[in-house]
């Protein structure tokens, strides 16, 4: 059953976490009680794009890559990042049928992410595996979203 809680009441009962802030709200998330925890970032882009590009070495890490290292003991998974919360569908196309709904997901530890491609499945979703946080670049927040080198 998933719920709106604070904070400090997600970190102490969520199995699953989502965090939707920006990424200058990190450092006051509560590290210790997320411990161990899948922490779903749904913010897929750049520390670029939130004008972090002039703090050392955040020009080339994203969002979830950001959010990781605020929280090195949990388990971050960049996901939801592309679909706007209105149009999750809450019905859900069951696996195989044709057109389904395919969202990306990346991360650094293959258990979390299998937990949260588990969930896009109960949501109706297909799961695209999008490689780790620091190549979620590639499948940022925009529908198409194409990069060249020289913008990475």
């Amino acid at each position: 059953m998933a719920r709106v809680a604070t904070v400090a009441e997600a970190a102490r009962v969520g199995d699953i976490v989502v965090v939707s802030v920006p990424a200058a709200a990190f450092a006051s998330l509560p590290a210790a009680p997320l411990a161990g925890k899948v922490v779903i970032c749904t913010s897929g882009d750049t520390a670029r794009s939130e004008g972090r590009d002039q703090e050392a070495g955040y020009d080339r890490v994203t969002i979830p890559g950001l959010l990781q290292r605020e929280l090195p003991a949990s388990y971050v998974v960049a996901a939801f990042s592309t679909v706007a919360l209105a149009s999750v569908p809450l019905d859900g196309s069951p696996s195989g049928t044709p057109g389904r709904r395919a969202l990306p997901l990346a991360g650094d530890f293959p258990a979390a992410k299998k937990i949260i491609a588990d969930l896009y499945d109960r949501l109706g979703c297909d799961a695209v595996e999008a490689g780790t946080l620091s190549e979620n670049w590639r499948s940022g927040p925009r529908p198409a979203w194409i990069r060249r080198p020289a913008d990475r």
